[in-house]
């Protein structure tokens, strides 16, 4: 109930205030709940690059499904964010750059897939146009990528996609983490993370999807209220879309 996601958020404040003030910027996997100190005063900018391809179909039903209880979890924490979307096959499909409208968010999201017979995908195609100025990044906002797939870059790609991806997290404190989807994480994906300063996860069950994505942009260590954060939210939420249909039936 709404007193559950109140006491989980208060719980979030007190972890992310007793953090250790680090850098935002380190060369390894950093420890993401100090980053997340200046989430309120600076804001959040998140940008998702999702595979959309015909092995992803799943994960991206789930996340149009469930795309309202991310923004709205993300609610909870800052009103200060931003996301944006990006999807991917051999190379990039469609991009969303960074905004605060979460209806054209909604709006946007993948209506079905395509292709994806070879294995390697564009990954390093999605990061440049992530990494992009264009994209919309602010100076000083917590900026944090999350990919989403189940295959690697074609592997001649590879070597310029670290070197970018540690560019532009040294340069600009983007910290990249990937969630791979497949039966394993992909070595590729992992490595890419690392370049990144971020974390590489490997989904498990596609209905925790969300849950994961958020367990990425707070840190592995919140994961206990992290846990507790999203169910109550998900009950909130499903309470609020179902009040507008039980007016109308009046």
């Amino acid at each position: 109930d709404a007193a559950a996601v109140a006491a989980a958020q208060a719980e979030l404040d007190a972890a992310l205030q007793a953090a250790p003030l680090t850098t935002l910027v380190r060369p390894r996997i950093p420890d993401l709940s100090s980053r997340f100190l200046g989430l309120r005063k600076h804001g959040l900018d998140l940008v998702i690059c999702l595979d959309e391809t015909g092995s992803m179909s799943q994960v991206i039903g789930q996340a149009k499904e469930q795309v309202h209880v991310l923004i709205g979890v993300l609610e909870l924490l800052t009103e200060n964010r931003r996301l944006g979307l990006l999807t991917y096959d051999d190379g990039v499909k469609r991009n969303l750059a960074l905004t605060d409208d979460m209806d054209e968010l909604r709006r946007w999201l993948p209506l079905g897939v395509v292709g994806g017979g070879d294995l390697p995908e564009g990954v390093d195609k999605a990061l440049d146009v992530a990494f992009a100025s264009g994209f919309g990044w602010r100076k000083r906002s917590v900026k944090a990528v999350v990919v989403i797939g189940d295959a690697p870059p074609h592997a001649p790609d590879l070597a310029g996609c670290l070197e970018r991806t540690a560019a532009a997290h040294a340069d600009d404190a983007i910290v990249v983490h990937t969630l791979s989807t497949g039966q394993k994480v992909v070595p590729e994906l992992a490595q890419i993370a690392e370049a990144g300063g971020g974390q590489s996860l490997l989904l498990g069950p596609v209905e925790r999807l969300i849950v994961e994505l958020l367990l990425l942009s707070l840190g592995e260590e919140l994961r206990p209220v992290t846990e507790r954060l999203v169910p109550g939210a998900i009950e909130i939420l499903a309470e609020s879309e179902a009040e507008p249909r039980r007016g109308r039936r009046r």
